[in-house]
């Protein structure tokens, strides 16, 4: 599967997910990343991650508390 194919079926997976950071947290660990940092607001919450495995690089997902949006950052 290709990097496109898989950030598709993840971002999928992860609008199944009510936008809750430890959810998220815990879908990317059993997709094989580790959790670099993070922060939540009162408005919403961030996280970036690597593939601890090296071949999908770094992601970002940021919500605002209704959806989860999410960036392959190379």
């Amino acid at each position: 599967m290709d990097s496109t194919e898989w950030a598709k079926k993840f971002e999928l997976r992860l609008n199944q997910l009510s936008p809750d950071m430890w959810a998220a947290i815990a879908l990317l660990e059993q997709e094989g990343f580790r959790v670099d940092s993070g922060n939540k607001s009162g408005t919403g919450w961030f996280l970036t991650a690597h593939d601890r495995n090296q071949r999908r690089g770094s992601i970002k997902l940021q919500s605002d508390g209704t959806k989860i949006d999410f960036t392959v950052a190379g």
